[in-house]
């Protein structure tokens, strides 16, 4: 999506992105799905976040798909609420995960090995 026009991901929330911004439209206004279930929108812009934001869980992302398990992202711009539902004022963006096919194709078992780190300073994965 880095070299997409007009399509930047909001930094903001717990895991680093909060959403996308599509043509200058972003939150929650930018429907987001992940094979076809559409996400939730975020607590905080619900008028919430001051009464729930000790507890830390609230300013989550909507973009929860792991990278390497997606197959296509598919980025509509401008509103779509005919095709993407309710919410997709700005556009939509969606997410198609791989399914056994993906994994399994000429093969009888998959396996597969993820690791992480991260500080306040460096992340690694």
């Amino acid at each position: 999506m880095r070299y997409e026009t007009g399509i930047t991901v909001v930094e903001a929330g717990r895991f680093g992105n909060s959403g996308f911004a599509v043509r200058g439209v972003e939150e929650n206004r930018v429907a987001v799905q992940i094979d076809g279930l559409h996400q939730a929108e975020t607590i905080s812009s619900q008028g919430f976040k001051e009464l729930f934001e000790g507890y830390g869980n609230f300013n989550n992302t909507r973009n929860s798909a792991e990278i390497e398990t997606l197959k296509q992202v598919t980025i509509r711009k401008g509103a779509d609420s005919l095709k993407s539902g309710s919410g997709a004022l700005g556009g939509s963006v969606s997410f198609d995960t791989k399914d056994a096919r993906d994994y399994l194709l000429n093969k009888n078992y998959y396996a597969s090995y993820k690791r992480g780190y991260n500080t306040a300073d460096n992340q690694n994965l």
